[in-house]
């Protein structure tokens, strides 16, 4: 059985994108994702990112780009 760690609030530099994420996002959807992010913050507190414990993403790595090109 594989073991689950319960979610915990990390610092964002804790976290690292994840080179082997096969998902692509264009400029305009990536400009889109992070005018969501702008206009309601809370929306990563209802897709949080999920990494592993060592901080690497493997869900949410557009996410974590544009929160950090946001300056989160």
């Amino acid at each position: 059985m594989t073991k689950v760690n319960k979610a915990k609030l990390t610092v964002i530099t804790d976290l690292k994108l994840n080179p082997d994420n096969p998902r692509e996002i264009t400029p305009e959807r990536f400009d889109a994702l992070k005018a969501s992010i702008t206009e309601d913050p809370e929306f990563l507190w209802a897709r949080p990112l999920v990494a592993t414990s060592g901080g690497l993403v493997y869900a949410g790595n557009q996410r974590l780009r544009a929160a950090t090109e946001l300056g989160m």
